[in-house]
């Protein structure tokens, strides 16, 4: 979302635990809560990835606990992943709505696919953008990444992978030296995609953390709400052959686009095209 005065962060929810979330809040109509990825990074990313939807949903993005302009740093030694799936609900409380439609990206997919899982009857809808439904895809992602990767990127790679970062900087030169390894074009991911991004060593330490119990396969069958996917042709950490076959498996009957130009960001790589099939899969649901 563009921003201006009227739509600078603001607190969002108040979470259980008291812990107060802050982020942007656009447009007028049925709810979307966006979801970022990471972790350890916040919604900035994500800013205009609905711009085209103001006139028809209200979208809350915001900056999960620990991240961003969030409180609740100090949270994350206690929290889990469920915690961050309750502060969705939280969100949702805090805009008032009986049901919202939940956007989550990478990460944020893992968190939106668990929140529907145990609130179906508060989903009005799930768009799921470059996520999967569990880990196992990882390994061959890896290995295929390291056939073109060049070798500081391959480096700062290994290096999140097996030993999080100490400090919010070190984690900043770590990730923005793989963020071009996420797009279709690689220079392209050189760009300013994270200038602005604030950056949160103890989020990415917290949610690495949780990974390892992270599997949908099994609860996804009982999902009765409309469903998109969204994956990028070029995604290796997300293929749209691997991550996105296996969601589709799990989720017969979801909406499926791939963006053939994309990466792991489509609405960063493919705007025009991203907007058109998000409109088009909310439209449905208003029919």
């Amino acid at each position: 979302m563009q921003t201006n005065e009227a739509e600078k962060s603001t607190v969002v929810a108040l979470t259980d635990d008291g812990v107060s979330l802050r982020g942007r809040v656009a447009g007028k109509g049925p709810l979307i809560i966006a979801v970022h990825g990471g972790l350890g990074i916040d919604a900035e990313y994500l800013s205009s990835a609905f711009d085209s939807l103001r006139g028809t949903h209200t979208i809350v993005c915001f900056d999960q606990r620990g991240h961003g302009r969030s409180d609740g740093r100090e949270s994350l030694n206690q929290s889990t992943r469920e915690t961050l799936v309750d502060d969705i609900d939280a969100v949702r409380r805090h805009a008032g709505a009986d049901r919202a439609i939940v956007f989550g990206h990478s990460y944020g997919g893992f968190l939106a696919l668990e929140y529907a899982a145990r609130y179906r009857d508060r989903v009005a809808g799930l768009a799921l953008c470059a996520t999967s439904a569990s880990l196992d895809h990882i390994g061959p992602a890896v290995d295929l990444v390291s056939t073109y990767a060049r070798s500081d990127e391959l480096s700062a790679l290994h290096k999140l992978l097996t030993d999080p970062p100490a400090s919010d900087e070190e984690f900043a030169s770590l990730w923005r030296a793989i963020t071009p390894l996420y797009f279709a074009d690689h220079e392209s991911g050189r760009s300013k995609t994270f200038d602005s991004t604030r950056f949160s060593a103890a989020g990415y330490a917290a949610g690495t953390g949780w990974l390892s119990s992270y599997d949908m396969r099994s609860r996804l069958s009982a999902l009765r709400v409309p469903i998109a996917l969204f994956h990028g042709a070029h995604d290796w950490l997300m293929n749209s052959r691997t991550a996105g076959n296996e969601l589709c498996e799990a989720l017969p009957g979801a909406t499926r686009f791939v963006f053939e130009q994309s990466g792991h960001y489509p609405f960063i790589e493919e705007p025009r095209l991203w907007e058109r099939r998000l409109s088009e899969w909310l439209s449905e649901l208003r029919t």
